[in-house]
C-alpha cells in the first residue's frame, strides 16, 4: 500500500504513546510523514524493523522509536546515537558520528553508542549504512534536522547527513529502511546533506611587502611582522544554496570603499595604504541559512572579537593597520566562532554642535591660550574631562574629548599651563603596569589606566576613569593614551584646571 509511511497499527499505537509520554518533556516523536514535509513514495521494508534511541541535551536518553520516526528536542543538541535491526534476513547495521572537538568516530554498530554523553558534546553528521549478505535487497534512508536549515533531504547508504565545518548541532533524526525496489522518499527539503560538508570560503589578501598571498579559509595575512593588508578577495565555493558574499574596506587616505563581491578585490595595491577595518555579508539565500563572523588582527590592539553580517571590524581614527584576517561561516542562529565584543574601534572627533554644555565650556576657554603646535590640551578636574583641541589660538575646534582618571582627594593633579615633554612606553612595577606616558610637567603624566604586567597590555588592572583616582597623573582608556602618545608632539600646550 503506498500511501507515504503507512505505519502498522501497532506502529501507530507506539508513536501515539510515545508522543503522549514525551510531549511534556519537550521531545516530538512523529511518524516519517510529519518530517517535515508529509513524506511520499516509499514503504517502510516489512521484514525489516529499524530502531534508534537518542541522548538529548538536559534530556539523556530517549525511549526507542522506528522505521521512519522522527525524534526532535527543539534547540537541544543530538550527543549520542544508537541503532538496531530486527529481521530474519542476513542484515546488520553501522553508523558513526561526527562530534564537537573530536571529528569522525570510528564505526559503531547494531545498537552500539556512535557520539558521546556526559560531555556536553554535540553531534554534528551521521554516516550509515547496511551490513550483510542481503544488503543489496534494500536502501537505508536517514535525516537530520540542523539547526534554523530545518530537515535535510534524505541522505542513502553511507552518504552523509549534518554538516562538517559549520558548528551546527543537530535537533532532530530519522531512519527508515526500505526495499530496493520502492520508490525513495521524498522530505520536499531543498537541502542537500551533501552539500553542507566543506567549507565555502575561500579568500587572499594583499600584504605589505609579500603581495598577494594564497588563498586560505583560515588565518590570512601575518602576525607580529608589523605587516599591514592592503586589499582583500572573498568568495564562496561549492555553496549549499543560492546566494553570494559582498564586502568593503576602510582604507588609509580613502575611508570606506565601495562594495565589492564574489572575488573582486576590495582595497589598494600598489599605494602603500593600510586596511583598517571591513564589513562582510552575504547575499541571497545564504544570508538567510547562514552568519558570516570575522575577526581583525590589527596593530596595537591584537585579535578583535568576532563581527557579524555586515557590522564593522579593525578600527578608525587611529591610523593603525589590519594585519590579518579570519572568516567563517555558520548556520543560521549557530553560536559565535568566540567572543562578539571589542569588534571595532573607532576613535570619534567631535564638533562644537555635538558638545555638551561642559565640554562647550572646554572649548570657549580654550580660545585664549596659544600653543607651538596644531594641537592644544585642556583638563577639567571638576568634570574629569580631557579636551584635545586642533588649531590655533582663538580658532581651535575639537577634536576629542575622553573622561579621565585624575588625582584623588589626596593627591591632586597639579594645576596651571604646561607643555608636552618626554614620552615612555610604559612605567611601573611587578604589580602593574600604565602605558603610553607623555609627560607634561616634573611627574606628571598622561597614561592609560593600570594593566597586569605583561609584554603587550592585555588585561587591565583598574580601569576606572570618570573620577578622581590617580596619585596625580592623568589616566586615559588606553586607546586615547596612545593616540595623545603616538600624535602629540613635543611643546604643545597643556592646561589643568578646576
Amino acid at each position: 500500500m503506498k500511501r507515504g509511511f503507512c505505519l502498522s497499527r501497532i506502529s501507530r499505537l507506539i508513536a501515539m504513546i510515545l508522543v503522549i509520554c514525551t510531549m511534556m518533556s519537550g521531545v516530538s516523536v512523529n511518524a516519517a510523514g510529519a518530517v517535515p514535509t508529509p513524506l511520499t513514495g516509499a514503504e517502510e521494508a516489512d521484514d525489516v524493523t529499524v530502531s534508534y534511541s537518542t541522548h538529548f541535551q538536559d534530556k539523556g536518553w530517549l525511549n526507542d522509536v522506528s522505521n521512519g520516526e522522527a525524534v526532535q528536542v527543539s534547540g537541544k543538541r543530538l550527543e549520542a546515537v544508537k541503532i538496531k535491526l530486527k529481521t530474519n534476513k542476513n542484515l546488520g547495521i553501522r553508523y558513526k558520528a561526527h562530534v564537537q572537538n573530536i571529528g569522525w568516530q570510528s564505526w559503531a554498530s547494531d545498537g552500539s553508542v556512535a557520539g558521546t554523553f556526559g560531555r556536553s558534546y554535540r553531534v554534528e553528521a551521521v554516516c550509515m549504512e547496511l551490513t550483510g549478505s542481503d544488503k543489496d535487497d534494500y536502501d537505508l534512508y536517514y535525516t537530520v534536522m540542523i539547526g534554523s536549515l530545518g530537515w535535510t533531504k534524505w541522505a542513502k547508504n553511507g552518504s552523509i547527513a549534518g554538516s562538517t565545518g559549520l558548528s551546527a548541532k543537530i535537533t532532530g533524526i530519522a531512519v527508515m529502511v526500505v526495499k530496493k525496489s520502492d520508490e525513495a522518499p521524498d522530505s520536499g527539503s531543498s537541502i542537500s546533506t551533501e552539500r553542507l560538508t566543506g567549507n565555502y570560503l575561500a579568500y587572499s589578501v594583499h600584504a605589505e611587502g609579500i603581495g598577494w598571498m594564497s588563498e586560505t579559509s583560515g588565518v590570512a595575512g601575518t602576525t607580529g611582522q608589523s605587516r599591514r593588508l592592503e586589499a582583500i578577495k572573498i568568495r564562496l565555493k561549492d555553496a549549499p544554496v543560492s546566494g553570494g558574499i559582498t564586502y568593503r574596506t576602510h582604507v588609509q587616505n580613502i575611508g570606506w570603499t565601495g562594495w565589492s563581491s564574489d572575488g573582486d578585490m576590495s582595497g589598494t595595491t600598489g599605494r602603500a595604504y593600510r586596511m583598517e577595518a571591513i564589513e562582510i555579508k552575504l547575499t541571497g539565500d545564504m544570508a538567510d541559512y547562514f552568519d558570516v563572523y570575522y575577526r581583525t588582527h590589527v596593530q596595537n590592539f591584537g585579535w578583535s572579537g568576532w563581527a557579524k553580517n555586515g557590522e564593522s571590524c579593525g578600527s578608525s581614527g587611529y591610523s593603525y593597520r589590519v594585519e590579518a584576517i579570519e572568516i567563517v561561516l555558520r548556520v543560521k542562529g549557530t553560536d559565535a566562532p568566540g567572543s562578539t565584543s571589542d569588534t571595532y574601534h573607532k576613535a570619534t572627533a567631535v564638533s562644537g554642535a555635538s558638545l555638551a554644555a561642559d565640554e562647550a565650556a572646554m572649548l570657549a576657554k580654550a580660545q585664549g591660550y596659544s600653543s607651538s603646535t596644531r594641537y592644544l590640551i585642556l583638563v577639567n578636574k571638576s568634570v574629569h574631562k580631557v579636551l584635545v583641541c586642533e588649531g590655533s589660538q582663538g580658532n581651535w575646534s575639537a577634536k576629542y574629548v575622553w573622561l579621565c582618571g585624575d588625582g584623588a582627594a589626596n593627591s591632586q593633579t597639579i594645576e596651571g599651563t604646561f607643555t608636552v615633554q618626554d614620552r615612555v612606553i610604559n612605567f611601573g612595577n611587578s604589580h602593574y603596569l600604565c602605558w603610553y606616558a607623555v609627560r607634561f610637567c616634573g611627574a606628571y603624566y598622561f597614561h592609560s589606566v593600570k594593566y597586569v604586567p605583561a609584554s603587550t597590555p592585555a588585561t587591565v588592572l583598574d580601569g576606572r576613569v570618570g573620577q578622581g583616582v590617580s596619585a596625580g597623573c592623568v589616566r586615559l582608556e588606553i586607546n586615547n593614551a596612545k593616540w595623545i602618545y603616538d600624535n602629540v608632539p613635543r611643546g604643545t600646550t597643556v592646561v589643568v584646571y578646576h
